[in-house]
């Protein structure tokens, strides 16, 4: 009996190691050699965020950071063309009915 619990436990080691393992690349995963080192560090807090005239969602809150796309050297916050926002965390909200129109125009 006491062999059985221990081969348990070892069992149980071994699954820790290989979850442990498989977690390795996702918490290096932003930091790489090759992301642009002029990236910008975003905040926003409050924020309506419109994707069409009649299509709107809330941000109360996001963290993340500005990153020059193209040939731009550094991220020009007036052209939404010259970044793209890479989110590390975020909390949103979206009413039903816009979220139900971008159902419609993606679907």
């Amino acid at each position: 009996m006491r062999h059985s619990s221990k081969s348990k436990v070892v069992r149980i080691l071994q699954v820790l190691f290989l979850f442990a393992c498989a977690l390795v690349p996702f918490a290096t995963a932003g930091q790489t050699a090759n992301e642009p080192a002029n990236a910008v560090q975003v905040q926003m807090r409050n924020v309506t965020y419109h994707f069409t005239d009649s299509l709107s969602a809330h941000i109360k809150m996001l963290r993340g950071e500005a990153v020059p796309t193209g040939k731009n050297d550094f991220p020009i916050l007036d052209d939404k063309d010259s970044y793209v926002i890479r989110v590390t965390s975020a909390e949103m909200t979206i009413t039903a009915d816009s979220l139900g129109k971008v159902l419609d125009s993606y679907v």
